[in-house]
């Protein structure tokens, strides 16, 4: 039996340092996201320290950096921020300083009068055979007792659902050292990240042995399409990727063959880590394959069909947001399915910053028209991935 590699990265919940003179209580967030930062990021010592201002439905309208210890962990805060909403006194906003701590393997968002929960008892998820070549990543709610006892776990977000159970299971053993205010144990919550990166020797014997197969014989049960920043939404290029999927449907090595841009095709690879396919049978067996995915990338828009000209949009209509919704900065990430007319098939939302914000997309989605997809110089129906975003960009200073 194999154990994952884990990075523990703790988010507690806790007492917010409140600036706001007016405010008669101390906002608690509803909803929350934590950084994306490296594991070197995450285990050295930092602080960062964002002025948020909030509307009277609690979602964030303003933030900027107060005070940081490390420039680099800055962005990925203020990417964090704008997908929490928190409870607020009916009928007004606030403002408040909202810190992130990181170092010692963890990140907490705690008040900085309390100190962090400290693991006494780490418990790593035990996997089956079926699943110990995966590559993929699982994120634990877990709520502490002032007693340092797990009382509540949840999953929070997954690559796969195969490995939630393991994952629920081995949180719930975790035992720590509670989260203190003044001396006072107090319960807290955390998040606990599970990183898995399967067995590299293991795939690479498989991959030497798979059979290779056309990637439209591949037929998907997920596919998360890789997350473009700002700074890389301008651009058009093309990467190809050598995908080895093992016999249970997983993929679990993925190459990049060439590319027009490392960058993207980096975030490619990463992405298609966390697909899974329907096994391929073949003589009453299944059996692992390799084949080779493209991938199109054009103004922030992604498509993994195999096509020379990826879906661009014809017709558009703005998506209506809600009063609440007015001033906040987000977005929404929409997949989809068009038919060599140019029109919409189906649409659906991979993932976003707000509910409401995704609500607002799929309203008017189905109007949108594209200019379809091309192949060999002929239209064809595709599927790509066009970014929403919503507000002013959060500040970083």
């Amino acid at each position: 039996m194999k154990y994952p590699h884990i990075i523990p990265l703790l988010l507690i919940v806790g007492q917010l340092m409140c600036t706001n003179a007016r405010a008669a209580q101390i906002p608690s967030p509803i909803d929350t996201a934590m950084p994306i930062v490296s594991e070197e990021l995450a285990t050295a010592p930092g602080e960062v320290e964002l002025q948020l201002t909030l509307n009277e439905h609690g979602y964030v309208i303003d933030a900027s950096v107060k005070r940081s210890t490390n420039p680099k962990l800055e962005a990925p805060c203020l990417a964090a921020i704008r997908q929490w909403r928190y409870m607020v006194p009916a009928g007004s906003g606030i403002s408040f300083i909202q810190p992130f701590r990181f170092g010692g393997e963890m990140m907490d968002t705690a008040s900085l009068g309390a100190t962090r929960p400290e693991p006494k008892n780490k418990v790593a998820p035990e996997l089956p055979d079926a699943l110990t070549d995966i590559c993929g990543d699982v994120t634990i709610a877990l709520a502490i007792g002032a007693n340092g006892e797990p009382f509540n776990a949840t999953v929070a977000k997954s690559s796969h659902e195969e490995l939630n159970a393991a994952c629920l299971a081995a949180a719930k053993r975790w035992t720590f050292k509670p989260a203190t205010v003044q001396g006072r144990p107090i319960a807290s919550n955390v998040y606990l990240p599970f990183h898995f990166e399967g067995s590299p020797m293991s795939v690479f014997t498989t991959y030497s042995k798979a059979e290779v197969v056309d990637n439209e014989s591949l037929v998907p049960v997920r596919q998360a399409n890789p997350i473009i920043p700002s700074e890389l939404a301008g651009i058009n290029a093309d990467a190809s990727l050598a995908l080895t999927v093992d016999s249970h449907g997983f993929v679990v090595n993925a190459v990049v063959e060439s590319s027009t841009n490392t960058e993207l095709a980096e975030l490619a690879r990463q992405a298609v880590l966390h697909w899974k396919f329907k096994p391929i049978v073949k003589n009453g067996r299944a059996i692992t394959v390799k084949a080779m995915q493209p991938m199109k990338f054009g103004k922030g828009s992604v498509s993994i069909a195999k096509v020379d000209k990826i879906p661009s949009v014809r017709y558009s209509v703005k998506p209506n947001l809600p009063e609440e919704l007015k001033g906040v900065s987000g977005f929404a990430r929409a997949v989809f399915d068009v038919d060599a007319a140019g029109n919409v098939v189906d649409v659906t939302i991979a993932d976003g910053s707000h509910e409401a914000f995704n609500d607002a997309v799929l309203e008017v989605a189905k109007e949108w028209t594209f200019n379809p997809a091309l192949r060999d110089g002929v239209a064809t129906q595709a599927r790509v991935t066009v970014p929403f975003m919503f507000g002013p960009k959060l500040a970083a200073n």
